[in-house]
């Protein structure tokens, strides 16, 4: 599952932005019905889950020719503090633009299908500004 790490602590996404639309429910910013509507399903493979189709004497993948090499699952973890990894003062600006960057395309990964399953979810009468503030 997708994680943001800030060296202090790890937090999966999926289950961050699930919390976080649970407590509009109780602030009340949205209703439970948008909560419902806002969910969406998530399901990460496991590493056997992807070694299956290798591992099989009938599979359509070894028919086609592919065999298994090697496989690497990593956790993707981004200092949310948009720290460098340095020192601070001897950070140049290169390095922060660096950071900034990476921070924005971590961001995207998640808004490209986050916000379009947030925004399809909420109230047909709520206009498009209020779901935008949300």
């Amino acid at each position: 599952m997708f994680s943001i790490s800030t060296g202090h602590y790890k937090v999966k996404v999926i289950p961050y932005l699930r919390d976080l639309w649970l407590s509009f429910v109780a602030a009340r910013r949205i209703t439970k019905e948008e909560f419902v509507n806002t969910n969406m399903a998530f399901y990460s493979r496991s590493e056997e889950e992807f070694k299956a189709p290798f591992l099989y004497e009938n599979s359509k993948v070894l028919e086609a020719g592919l065999e298994f090499v090697s496989i690497e699952i990593k956790e993707t973890y981004f200092d949310s503090n948009l720290k460098s990894e340095t020192d601070e003062s001897s950070v140049t600006d290169d390095e922060q633009l660096s950071v900034a960057r990476k921070a924005r395309r971590y961001v995207n990964v998640f808004r490209a299908w986050a916000e379009a399953v947030f925004m399809s979810g909420l109230n047909g009468c709520r206009s498009e500004k209020e779901k935008m503030a949300l």
